[in-house]
């Protein structure tokens, strides 16, 4: 019998508890570019203090995922440059005691500088490139996405799927949801 999902399925508040601080959205710094498209990538972030040949050995199911786009370069060369990314994923975050939530947090979207050590350790795959008003409704299709309760197998994988079939459905984004999986989680 298939299992339906119902608001028992999901945690409450989006993850988020009343000890936890939110994290520093720097949007009022770096705002998100004016309505020229801009390249929308899926980045496959490493978990740790991996090196490239360590991370090879992270299961791929294993890896953070979230989706950004870039709206400013900070400082430096274009190779090693600390770039501010609009970013939409779901973290784990810590408890009173300081270890992990089982569970997941949607903080919604955020800007969020990453150096460049950051960016040379993850991949990125192109997913499309939009305008603003498009970039605007992904915004509000991963503030609105639901965080399933721990299960030991729904991950942040899951819930970037999720959000991209949306966005495929409502014509934000114009990309083979199966091609995109099928390399993110290549090794």
């Amino acid at each position: 019998m298939p299992v339906h999902d119902t608001e028992a399925c999901y945690v409450p508040n989006m993850g988020i508890k009343d000890f936890m601080i939110a994290p520093i959205d720097l949007s009022f710094l770096y705002q998100d570019i004016e309505d020229t498209p801009v390249p929308i990538s899926l980045c496959i972030k490493q978990l740790g203090e991996f090196t490239p040949i360590q991370m090879t050995k992270v299961p791929p199911a294993s890896r953070h995922w979230c989706i950004v786009w870039q709206v400013k370069r900070i400082f430096g060369k274009p190779e090693t440059s600390t770039q501010a990314f609009r970013a939409l994923h779901i973290v784990r975050e810590r408890d009173r005691s300081g270890m992990p939530c089982r569970h997941l947090t949607n903080w919604g979207p955020m800007t969020k500088v990453y150096a460049s050590d950051m960016i040379e350790k993850s991949r990125f795959i192109q997913l499309g490139s939009v305008g603003l008003e498009k970039r605007r409704r992904l915004e509000e299709i991963a503030r609105s996405m639901k965080v399933k309760v721990p299960d030991g197998g729904w991950n942040s994988q899951d819930w970037i799927m999720s959000v991209l079939r949306m966005a495929v459905q409502e014509r934000v984004l114009d990309v083979d949801l199966e091609a995109v999986r099928r390399l993110a989680l290549q090794p």
